[in-house]
Parts: structure tokens; sequence; C-alpha cells
């Protein structure tokens, strides 16, 4: 083996060695609840026809911004949101829809993603709960759920995390 070729090994050798031996990233260790309060922006509709009743297949998209949520009021911004759902079901009768939403929320120390079906009625109440499918950073091991209530009749939600590692 020449001198050249020699170092290159011994300089990748090196390299694997002390990703090898790097400290994992933090992590959820124990059960972890929080809140934060949501604040949309406008929805995005994908497909042609937002004053219509929704089709089954037609897309839109969201976003919106994050901030401390004290139970009471609004504190410092801490993040964003932002997804997309996909008309399922559509019973105008029933005033009722089935949609499939992805949505990642970006976080102080990582993102967490959402994914699942939602059901939606007149009668279903101000709140729903999306599956968490996994993360990043500090949440790169996160299962559980997200609980996301309306507050009164404003257009903002309380969007509340249960993480277990």
């Amino acid at each position: 083996m020449s001198r050249p070729t020699r170092r290159i090994a011994v300089v990748v050798l090196a390299l694997a060695a002390s990703m090898a031996l790097a400290a994992p990233a933090p992590a959820i260790t124990r059960p972890h609840v929080f809140s934060v309060l949501e604040v949309p922006g406008p929805d995005t509709e994908i497909d042609p026809g937002s004053n219509e009743i929704p089709r089954v297949g037609q897309r839109f998209g969201f976003a919106s911004t994050l901030y401390a949520w004290a139970g009471t009021k609004r504190g410092k911004r801490v993040g964003g949101l932002e997804g997309f759902c996909t008309w399922l079901r559509v019973n105008v009768a029933a005033e009722a829809g089935t949609v499939h939403c992805h949505a990642e929320w970006r976080l102080p120390g990582g993102r967490i993603l959402g994914a699942g079906f939602l059901r939606f009625s007149a009668s279903s109440g101000p709140s729903f709960v999306v599956p968490v499918i996994g993360g990043t950073g500090v949440y790169h091991n996160a299962k559980g759920f997200v609980r996301i209530r309306s507050i009164g009749a404003s257009n903002r939600s309380v969007d509340e995390f249960h993480l277990t590692p």
C-alpha cells in the first residue's frame, strides 16, 4: 500500500471511530406533556374550488405560528407548523367528513411529525387527536399524540403534546 493510500485509510478509520464514539443526541427519557398556542395563517387550497363543498381527493395545505402557552395568554413565538390534508370522505347531509393529514411542528430542539385520519362532524366537538409518528433532534425517539383543542369561537387552538420515549 502506498504512503498516500495509507494516510487516507488512517483518516477514514479515525473518522469512523470518532463517529461511532460520538455522544447520541439528547432524547426524551420520560413521558413529557407540554402545550403551545397555535395561531393559523391562511389555508391554501391545492386543488381549485376553495369556496365549494370539498370533494374526495381534494387537498389543502396549512401553516401556523406557535407560541408559548401559559394556559391563559400567548407568550413568545416558539416555532411553526406546516402540513397538508386530503379529503377522503365527505357527507354533506351529516355535515361530516374524513381527512388524512401530515403535519410537522418545528419547536426548539427539533421537529415533531404527526399523521393520521381525522374525522369531523357538526357534533364532533372542538378537539381532535393526531398520532406522533416521529421526530428529529431531542424528539428523535418521540411517540405519542398531539391533542388539538379549539379555543372558543376563535381560529386559534392549543396543541397539547403527550410524548413518551
